[in-house]
């Protein structure tokens, strides 16, 4: 069951990625509309964004905060591992953007 999608799949995620994020080529991402579930990234990749797709409640925000902390604390027991901390500190920011929107609209 391979074909063009799935080897294009397996290159973007071995050769492409370096953050955790799921990466759309440019051919999958005419499936998409930018800005639904669709991002690009600094570096001019796109990537499905789940945690735009995220409509946090206040106990689902007190979550968010948790894995954030959990993030943190990883970031912390992996300081000489630069590579892992790359891709985690990716990561808090990208939950770091959707806390500070689910409280501006919380708080709206």
């Amino acid at each position: 069951l391979y074909g063009p999608a799935v080897v294009a799949a397996y290159h973007l995620e071995t050769k492409v990625a370096k953050y955790p994020r799921v990466i759309v080529s440019p051919s999958a991402a005419e499936l998409f509309h930018l800005g639904v579930g669709l991002r690009m990234d600094f570096d001019g990749l796109l990537y499905l964004d789940l945690l735009s797709m995220y409509r946090p409640e206040t106990k689902d925000i007190a979550w968010l905060k948790g894995i954030r902390a959990q993030i943190v604390a990883k970031i912390e027991a992996h300081k000489n591992d630069l590579g892992l901390i790359a891709k985690d500190r990716w990561l808090l920011n990208r939950i770091d953007e959707s806390l500070c929107a689910a409280e501006s609209g919380r708080a709206g």
